[in-house]
């Protein structure tokens, strides 16, 4: 079952963990990259939080409604691409958003059609492997996927139905990586990349895990090649 985070961290009623960063104590640079469900984004210098104790940092403001999804990390000169829950997704130049104070809301990221939500944000490097609720995923080219002005609507990146379910999850990677899966009985799977075929667009994918009934994947997480090693296990290279 693991530790209650309410032991380590001054939680609020109702405040959950939307994202873990991994940071050295003495290395700030670069910036914090976030995002919200309902398509807003913010950049902030990481060195804003350089001094952070027990009870936490204001981080973003968050409008009534909406919740923070998806943070990642950058050096400052990638591109950000967005994925929603329909199948759309916008790709951009993270300078595009200006660096901004820890207490600002953001700006808009990508607009949303009725009754559409962005559920994950990735760093545009390498192919963009999507995963749907019913564990159906591909890979497709970033080359397929151009890249457009801030604020827009996105493009069709998948075509989910009622087989895949809604997508839930996106990650930029390469062919020697490897990805986990969670699903919402607490089972995890780990694939290859390079075992995941790849498709355009307006492709759906094949299954990636087997699942009961009513049994969904909740999560997922790249295993960079430099993090895996010959035999499959894990490896660090510190």
């Amino acid at each position: 079952m693991g530790m209650a985070l309410v032991n380590l961290l001054n939680l609020s009623p109702g405040e959950t963990i939307a994202a873990m960063i991994p940071v050295s104590r003495n290395e700030w640079d670069g910036y914090l990259v976030m995002v919200t469900s309902e398509g807003v984004i913010k950049r902030c210098e990481l060195s804003n939080f350089a001094k952070i104790n027990k009870a936490g940092l204001n981080a973003l403001g968050i409008r009534e409604g909406d919740k923070l999804i998806a943070v990642l990390r950058s050096d400052g000169e990638k591109e950000v691409f967005l994925a929603t829950a329909g199948g759309r997704g916008i790709r951009f130049h993270e300078t595009d958003v200006r660096s901004m104070g820890r207490g600002a809301v953001g700006v808009r990221a990508m607009k949303l059609r009725e009754g559409d939500r962005i559920v994950g944000a990735t760093m545009a490097d390498g192919q963009v492997l999507l995963v749907s609720a019913n564990g159906i995923g591909k890979c497709t080219p970033l080359e397929d996927c151009r890249g457009q002005n801030r604020g827009g609507f996105g493009i069709i990146v998948y075509k989910p139905n009622e087989r895949t379910g809604p997508v839930v999850g996106i990650e930029s990677v390469r062919e020697n990586d490897e990805l986990m899966l969670i699903n919402s009985e607490g089972v995890i799977i780990r694939i290859r990349v390079a075992d995941i075929s790849t498709y355009g667009r307006y492709a759906s994918g094949v299954k990636l895990i087997n699942m009961s009934e009513g049994v969904t994947v909740v999560g997922m997480a790249k295993i960079p090649e430099g993090y895996v090693s010959d035999d499959g296990d894990n490896v660090n290279d510190e």
